[in-house]
């Protein structure tokens, strides 16, 4: 078979930096897909290129985390009417800089996916090369990588979930590199086949990944803890797409199509996750914790992208532009609420106080370790609390109760209910969580898509299908070239 000649994004160097600086090295070069492939370094290159990528401004770095997906959520303030931020938290789609912006994030998107393509298009003929668990750890985590873009593309782009689904065709599934116009699919087929990357991404991780098998002290190097492996490759789980990563996606999708049963059964099963020790994986934050400097709540994370470049400098002069106002934090926060007291700062400028957010202020390297603060040194993608608000959500109204009034509230200082007397009020309560817990993470809009919600507080117009449907780019109404 003769190999398709592309080119991806690989660290040239990476061979040969430490273990514990993998993730932080930055794209050097560029070679043929061809070459690369020739050896397992090779392989694990092109992944972490996939990696870098993400974590690029363009997509978690930025625009799919505290960027642009806050605007669609109103979480942010603006007056400057020409440029994307404002437009699209006005939901006109079409004003020319929204629709660079939504291009952008929707071609990005695709971008990762055809770099975990690359991979996956030759990976089975090179089996018998990747040895010692690299072809099942590899295939793995580029199957999750290509079903978690293409359900951020569903949620962008896709219609709203419910009922009144379109029988017409949405969006490509994109399975392959080629320099082919993709076909478009209808949204079963296009949902049928995120299913089949996450079931197939569970089983290849299942056979290899050492979270199975080692606390996240232990997969991190933290001070004390020692990871008897002798391939740090399999390390610092909490970074990559892991298997409990890939329960907490399919929790997400599984509410999405409203199957609510499958839904909780992953969402337990992360919750409940435990080592080899007997002891829970994943744990939620404390006030502690966040009056400690972990604003982000790292014991938390199911996947995070490690980015150090976001000293408390750089953060700080990256909010300048993210910035909201008090009465806006008051609709969401009672005054009890640590994510009120801790996560915010005041800062006045023209006699105007800005609150902006610390959730992506790092903490400081300590002692002479600097492995113990590479979980902290992250931008969330999933978390322990969002498991809970989805075991809420799909449970009776009775345990939804249970679940608010013993855990979540006492984790975060909130108001405790009575008791839900009807799923709307359950739904009131979950939408409030969502904008108060994942401000700067990018959720909330989707949320209000996922639960059709008629209002986006703080939103100039009435929400409908107008506003949680974002056009595509017109370039891509007979379909997409994912060659590069």
């Amino acid at each position: 078979m003769k190999m398709k000649k592309i080119y991806v994004l690989i660290l040239a160097a990476l061979a040969c930096v430490s273990c514990n600086d993998w993730l932080d090295v930055q794209p050097s070069t560029q070679i043929e897909k061809d070459k690369a492939i020739e050896s397992t370094q090779g392989f694990r290159d092109i992944l972490i290129g996939a990696y870098i990528r993400l974590k690029s401004p363009a997509l978690y770095g930025k625009e799919l985390t505290w960027g642009s997906v806050e605007y669609l959520a109103q979480h942010w303030e603006t007056d400057q009417k020409e440029t994307g931020p404002f437009q699209l938290s006005q939901y006109t789609y079409y004003e020319k800089s929204a629709l660079s912006a939504t291009g952008n994030m929707f071609n990005n998107l695709y971008k990762a996916i055809a770099d975990v393509n690359g991979i996956l298009d030759v990976i089975d003929e090179k089996q018998s090369m990747l040895v010692n668990g690299n072809y099942e750890l590899i295939k793995g985590e580029a199957l999750a990588i290509r079903a978690y873009c293409h359900f951020e593309l569903l949620r962008l782009f896709g219609p709203m979930p419910g009922k009144d689904i379109p029988q017409s065709t949405i969006l490509p599934y994109v399975k392959s590199v080629s320099r082919k116009i993709n076909t478009h699919l209808t949204y079963a087929e296009y949902t049928k086949q995120l299913l089949a990357d996450l079931d197939q991404a569970q089983q290849y991780l299942e056979k290899v990944d050492l979270i199975l098998k080692y606390n996240l002290k232990e997969l991190n190097l933290q001070s004390g803890y020692q990871l008897k492996e002798p391939d740090m490759f399999f390390a610092y789980r909490q970074m990559r797409m892991n298997y409990y990563a890939v329960l907490a996606q399919k929790a997400r999708v599984y509410l999405w199509l409203n199957d609510k049963p499958a839904a909780l059964e992953n969402a337990q099963k992360v919750i409940g996750a435990k080592d080899k020790k007997g002891e829970l994986i994943y744990a939620l934050g404390s006030k502690g914790e966040m009056e400690a400097g972990d604003y982000s709540l790292s014991n938390e994370h199911i996947l995070a992208l490690t980015n150090h470049s976001l000293s408390d400098a750089n953060w700080r002069k990256t909010q300048d532009a993210f910035y909201t106002l008090k009465p806006k934090l008051e609709r969401y926060y009672s005054d009890t609420d640590i994510r009120l007291q801790l996560l915010w700062t005041e800062i006045v400028e023209n006699s105007i106080r800005k609150y902006h957010s610390k959730k992506y202020v790092q903490l400081e390297k300590s002692g002479t370790d600097a492995r113990n603060n590479w979980a902290k040194n992250a931008i969330p993608l999933i978390r322990l609390y969002e498991m809970y608000l989805i075991a809420m959500e799909c449970s009776s109204l009775e345990e939804a109760a249970n679940i608010w009034n013993n855990t979540l509230s006492v984790m975060r200082d909130e108001e405790k209910v009575a008791g839900f007397n009807s799923k709307e009020q359950l739904e009131n309560l979950l939408i409030m969580e969502y904008n108060r817990e994942f401000y700067a993470e990018g959720q909330a809009f989707y949320a209000y898509k996922r639960l059709g919600r008629e209002t986006i507080i703080g939103s100039p117009k009435a929400a409908n299908a107008d506003v949680y449907v974002i056009p595509l780019p017109s370039q891509e109404f007979t379909g997409i070239n994912t060659g590069n």
